[in-house]
């Protein structure tokens, strides 16, 4: 019953609290009577019970003495824990805050705090995470990768933790390592438009085109927004020589945002390709009009001139494409044939000197405009 149950504790309980005249000594039925004294009747049943409860006993006191002090343990350290809580909780707020001020400093500032964050819980993934993140942004990426591959380990499961840690290998040129994780966050998360576009460049960053077309055209059909991914499917339908199909992507992409120069120069490309000279050279001046710093817009557009006989026109676009950067042999070796073409014949030869300067094994004085791998 109830009495039999809780009256030692009691009992005890009222041992060490009692008035000096009722005694220590006392037994648990002394202590009840005397609590109760004579209201309980019918026969005394419930004296009754307490009259075969067994005295208490120093053992007993000592036992419960015991429990005590280990709830004040449990209590003091339920306070400790509640405490860290707060601290660790406080510290990822600051992370997260300095995080997005999208500064330098403030990278460095969250980096500190999410180190505090891990340093009072070292086994929540999320803070491993978050300093991943702020290192990754200050191109700490061998640091990156340590934190990144701590948040997988603790949160398998999590696309974005494996697509971070992608991210970090990548930009460390592991481009088989770097397939791996953002293969995982794929498999994680497969309706995740960047998990695709992500492993996409790391299949096209080791020349697996077909794979990295197919990864494109599955960020492309998941995504709200377009443009990158039609741009990206583009570039790997340029590499694999499928003009007209990269003409449409980066048509695509153009439509979906005509702000980019990018979009533009990689359509100039395809048509340039297909020997649509006239249609490249629109997309390639606005490529230009959007870019003017931009030294590929202008060469693009001087093969698109060359290739419909406006040499002096071309002439004009190859030397503001050497004079925005005077490194690249093929701007040098356009420039020569745009000369030649018009006869004149000491700055061709003085031009194309330059180009086989720069790249002694240059036997072709025009070629394609290189593929733009970012925008």
């Amino acid at each position: 019953m109830v009495v039999r149950r809780w009256l030692p504790v009691l009992g005890t309980l009222f041992l060490l609290h009692a008035p000096a005249s009722v005694g220590t000594a006392s037994d648990a039925v002394g202590i009840t009577q005397a609590r109760i004294g004579h209201s309980v009747s019918a026969g005394g049943s419930l004296v009754g019970q307490v009259e075969t409860v067994p005295p208490q006993s120093a053992a007993t006191q000592t036992d419960f003495q015991v429990r005590m002090a280990n709830i004040r343990a449990l209590l003091s350290e339920l306070s400790e824990i509640m405490t860290r809580d707060e601290d660790v909780i406080r510290a990822y707020e600051r992370g997260r805050v300095a995080f997005n001020q999208g500064t330098e400093s403030g990278y460095q500032e969250a980096e500190i705090a999410f180190l505090e964050a891990v340093r009072l819980r070292p086994t929540e993934g999320a803070y491993h995470y978050g300093l991943a993140d702020a290192r990754l942004a200050q191109g700490k990426y061998p640091e990156a990768e340590t934190a990144f591959r701590e948040a997988c380990g603790r949160s398998n499961g999590v696309a974005a933790y494996h697509y971070g840690l992608g991210s970090a290998l990548l930009a460390q040129s592991k481009d088989a390592d770097a397939e791996t994780a953002f293969r995982e966050a794929q498999r994680i998360e497969p309706n995740g438009a960047e998990n695709h576009y992500a492993l996409g460049l790391t299949l096209l960053a080791q020349g697996k085109t077909p794979e990295a077309e197919t990864a494109f055209r599955l960020a492309r059909d998941r995504a709200t927004t377009v443009a990158d991914y039609e741009y990206s499917l583009g570039l790997v339908l340029l590499a694999q020589a499928k003009y007209p199909e990269a003409e449409t992507a980066f048509r695509a992409a153009r439509d979906a945002d005509n702000t980019v120069a990018a979009n533009h120069y990689g359509l100039g490309t395809a048509l340039l390709a297909q020997n649509k000279n006239a249609d490249a050279e629109v997309a390639f001046r606005e490529a230009q009009r959007i870019e003017p710093n931009g030294a590929g817009n202008h060469y693009g557009l001087g093969l698109a001139l060359l290739d419909q006989g406006k040499n002096a026109e071309a002439e004009e676009a190859f030397s503001a494409a050497t004079k925005l950067d005077g490194n690249v042999a093929a701007y040098h070796a356009a420039l020569s044939t745009a000369l030649f073409r018009q006869q004149k014949i000491a700055e061709a030869t003085a031009a194309f000197r330059e180009a086989r300067r720069i790249d002694p094994s240059l036997t072709s004085p025009l070629t394609l405009p290189p593929v733009q791998t970012s925008r």
